[in-house]
């Protein structure tokens, strides 16, 4: 029986410790500056939520990929992710 794939929001190539994959977006909203705001910091600012996961170039989940990769490029993937789906 085949194995049910989770529908993403967006999959965006990109590299992870040197390797092609895919980075499966399941949450992204982005909070444009309100410099109105007088409440909070971030709605001052703005900001952006993301959760995504890790794919190898299939779309299949990589937890073996995911353990190849520091905290350092996690972080430069989500900055690339972010950009991404702001310019489309």
């Amino acid at each position: 029986m085949g194995q049910i794939k989770k529908a993403y929001l967006a999959e965006i190539e990109a590299r992870a410790a040197g390797l092609p994959c895919l980075l499966g977006v399941t949450h992204y909203f982005e909070k444009s500056p309100d410099h109105s705001s007088r409440d909070s910091d971030l709605d001052y600012r703005g900001f952006v939520e993301v959760e995504w996961e890790l794919l190898d170039r299939r779309g299949n989940p990589a937890s073996w990929l995911l353990k190849k990769v520091s905290a350092d490029e996690m972080g430069l993937l989500e900055d690339v992710l972010i950009e991404r789906m702001r310019n489309g």
